[in-house]
């Protein structure tokens, strides 16, 4: 009887050690305290070593998404009519960018729980990044120089409050790093090299829809529909709290809150004057834009040689460029923090 009960409690043990020992086994590196033991090379960085830092436990502990099944955009009621709860309703916000002519909007809902989306729209491969961190919404044309089309995860890592993306089609070890809100390669094989930047605004859905009534809308992943209603990043944007270190830090002001929402137009142009006019990226906050726009929630401006008109909504906030002849210049939306640390 002792034998057969000490057989039993050793069964017991291994059904429970086992499992956790093959789970610790097959997770992807990283324990959550040391940038160095996510696997990757941080020998040549492009970037202080000592400003990286872990901010989940292990890579691709948010899952990216992968060639969504895009829906077409008049018939998202009769999808919403499919699923256990709306996945898009009118007022929802997206992330929305136009390749080649063909438009697609990213539901932010689905976006803060994924962060960053493998897709092709107009038959260019994109990478789609949202990160709720600091509320940077960038889209890059997903192609590197040697023509490849790299599959894009979280690092699990992040430099100034923004993620490190990396390369997943490299070999274990040999994966580039990429900071999100340049498209730049800043460590491993690739280091250096920067990808194509597309417009990327973050607007209502019906908005959106009216612009673009022949775009598509990025798929969910139904496995994860719960998470995508019950992610909510609003307490966070709400209060003052970075979550990691930013350098330099965040000025605080009355006037201008670290967490202030901006629109920036062209961001990579050079702020170096020689590089012609005008110098610099376009930088709008959200309080001049809604200043400016007043109750008709539009107002113009001139930039170079182009006049954009910008477009303002509350409940919930958002501004957005119309598209001039059917084009969308560059642009992207961040936290100031975030900007002002990145430039």
């Amino acid at each position: 009887m002792l034998l057969g009960a000490g057989l039993v409690a050793i069964v017991v043990i291994a059904m429970a050690v086992v499992p956790a020992i093959v789970r610790d086994r097959t997770r992807p590196p990283g324990d959550g305290r040391d940038p160095r033991t996510y696997g990757f090379d941080l020998r040549d960085l492009r970037l202080p070593l000592a400003r990286i830092v872990p901010a989940q436990l292990h890579r691709d502990m948010v899952p990216p998404l992968v060639d969504p099944g895009p829906i077409n955009g008049m018939e998202v009621t009769a999808f919403n009519d499919t699923m256990r709860g709306k996945y898009v309703v009118s007022s929802d916000l997206v992330l929305g960018t136009v390749v080649a002519g063909e438009a697609r909007a990213y539901p932010l809902s689905v976006m803060q729980v994924h962060e960053v989306v493998n897709d092709q729209v107009g038959g260019v491969p994109v990478l789609v990044t949202f990160n709720p961190l600091c509320a940077t919404a960038c889209v890059y044309v997903r192609r590197l120089g040697d023509g490849r089309s790299p599959v894009f995860g979280t690092s699990g890592l992040v430099y100034n409050s923004n993620p490190l993306l990396y390369d997943r089609t490299d070999h274990r070890g040999d994966e580039s790093l990429w900071i999100q809100w340049r498209g730049e390669a800043i460590s491993g094989p690739q280091a250096g090299e920067r990808l194509e930047r597309l417009p990327a605004l973050v607007l209502r859905w019906s908005d959106w829809l009216e612009m673009w009534p022949q775009t598509t809308l990025a798929g969910p992943d139904a496995a994860l529909m719960k998470r995508y209603r019950e992610t909510d990043y609003g307490p966070y944007l709400r209060s003052e709290r970075i979550l990691f270190p930013v350098e330099p830090g965040p000025r605080i002001t009355a006037e201008l809150p670290n967490k202030t929402m901006l629109l920036i137009v062209d961001p990579d142009r050079a702020s170096d004057p020689g590089a012609g006019p005008p110098p610099g990226p376009l930088v709008l906050t959200m309080p001049e834009i809604a200043e400016r726009a007043g109750k008709v929630g539009r107002f113009t401006l001139r930039l170079g040689d182009r006049t954009l008109v910008i477009r303002h909504r509350t409940d919930p906030e958002c501004a957005w460029i119309e598209p001039d002849g059917g084009v969308l210049p560059v642009s992207i939306t961040c936290l100031l923090f975030a900007w002002d640390a990145a430039w």
